[in-house]
């Protein structure tokens, strides 16, 4: 019998535990506001990404409902990779303990509690992502985007002067119209000393005219040195997508020397469609420098459209069709691989790539289930991912062009392709496949290398 009281005083006491602990008042000042800043704040504040602040308590209150139903469904914080495929640098996620907390504190009627104990916001850099710049470099014109709901492309020359010769640690490029601007990607033009007289002369906007030969467009833009020679040129130091943070790595790994006479020269910055007459006027780069030279130099390999590698089949989409394409890469030697970047258009359904060694393991590299045309992050690695030599690195992506895919552009559906004919820019309504990867020649060791938590100080 006294076995028996003792267990029934046992349940009872976990019982009263469980539901102290259910009836435990969530408030925003114990509980609410560390969730919001770690996870909503970086983009929902002034001049940022987000369309309204989540900041003050009065911000939060006034998207309560919201917040409980982009959470609850998954749809914010917005983190398309799949966490149990492969871990990224700055994983934006909410456990079930934190989506349960933030559902009752608004069941209960989004209590304050003790306004004193309101954790201080963080202190994020103006006009960055990632930290205050060294320099800015703002567009020189205003970019007219005609209502004709239709795509726009442009080529531009945005150039600057620099009073040292410094290193540069990475580049970051901020949109100025943020509803509109799909993609940017930006080289750098390097004047030597003496060898440019007027770096400011020639046309600065150029609308994409893909029967312009290269010759013809560095002329209009006058991107020669004076005698009519090339000045050197850095591919791709800047690439933009929305969702977009620039990767920053450990001193030496990446950077470029930045010299006095310089230009960024984008070969292709897209506008999405709009029906209305609107404009950029506020696009720039940040740019983030560093006493320390580059030691490790970083490429970049793309695969798919545009890239060094084939799609299987060919990219034709039929109307009504779910379809899975494939692209290869071949490593030819060991490589440290820093950060991947999976790139489709309204039809992509869902995307996977990794790498198979030559002992036919695999190498686990992203994958997303779902993929979400509005968030195409470049996913970092939180360590060096090491590739070996003769390893294959393959890339899936599946579409979906049914009437069924919310995001497809046309009713009822239509063949799609990745454009008509070869004088067109690709615009949001083709497709896309790409897998994109930033590495660097593999050094024993490399795999132990953090790229967590990187301080641009």
């Amino acid at each position: 019998m006294k076995k028996i009281y003792l267990l029934f005083f046992i349940i009872c006491a976990i019982l009263f535990s469980c539901k102290n602990e259910k009836e435990k008042t969530i408030t925003f000042s114990n509980d609410i506001a560390p969730i919001i800043y770690k996870n909503c704040t970086p983009c929902h504040r002034p001049n940022s990404a987000g369309p309204f602040s989540l900041i003050t308590y009065d911000d939060v209150r006034k998207k309560a409902k919201t917040i409980v139903k982009v959470t609850q469904s998954g749809f914010m914080p917005p983190w398309p990779a799949d966490p149990n495929y492969s871990s990224f640098v700055g994983e934006r996620m909410l456990t079930e303990k934190e989506k349960e907390m933030l559902l009752t504190w608004v069941e209960n009627g989004s209590p304050i509690g003790d306004s004193t104990n309101i954790p201080i916001p963080p202190n994020f850099p103006e006009g960055s992502q990632i930290g205050v710049p060294d320099m800015v470099v703002k567009f020189p014109e205003v970019i007219q985007l005609p209502g004709n709901n239709k795509d726009q492309f442009f080529l531009m020359k945005i150039p600057f002067e620099a009073d040292h010769d410094k290193f540069i640690r990475t580049i970051e490029f901020i949109p100025g119209n943020k509803k509109l601007l799909h993609h940017m990607n930006a080289n750098l033009i390097q004047y030597t000393a003496g060898n440019k007289t007027d770096l400011f002369a020639g046309e600065k906007v150029i609308p994409t005219d893909l029967t312009l030969t290269a010759e013809e467009v560095n002329n209009r833009m006058q991107n020669k040195n004076d005698d009519g020679t090339y000045p050197s040129l850095i591919p791709l130091v800047c690439n933009y997508l929305p969702g977009v943070s620039p990767a920053v790595y450990p001193k030496g790994i990446g950077g470029y020397r930045l010299t006095t006479l310089n230009a960024f020269f984008i070969n292709d910055i897209h506008y999405g469609p709009s029906p209305v007459d609107t404009i950029d006027d506020g696009s720039y780069f940040n740019i983030f420098l560093t006493d320390v030279p580059p030691q490790r130099p970083t490429y970049e390999i793309v695969m798919g459209s545009l890239g060094e590698t084939r799609i299987e089949p060919p990219l034709v989409i039929p109307a009504g069709a779910i379809m899975t394409f494939r692209t290869e890469y071949k490593v030819q030697a060991d490589l440290s691989m820093l950060t991947v970047n999976p790139h489709m258009h309204l039809l992509g359904k869902s995307f996977i790539a990794y790498a198979v060694t030559p002992q036919n393991d695999t190498i686990p590299l992203v994958s997303i289930p779902k993929w979400d045309f509005r968030w195409q992050y470049f996913y970092t690695f939180k360590k060096v991912q090491k590739i070996p030599a003769s390893s294959r690195i393959i890339a899936e992506a599946t579409y979906d062009n049914t009437e069924y895919n919310p995001n497809n552009p046309y009713n009822p559906p239509q063949v799609i392709i990745e454009r008509s004919n070869p004088f067109e820019s690709m615009k949001t309504t083709n497709e896309m496949f790409q897998f994109i990867f930033t590495y660097m020649s593999y050094q024993t060791g490399d795999e132990n290398i953090s790229l967590e938590n990187i301080s641009l100080e």
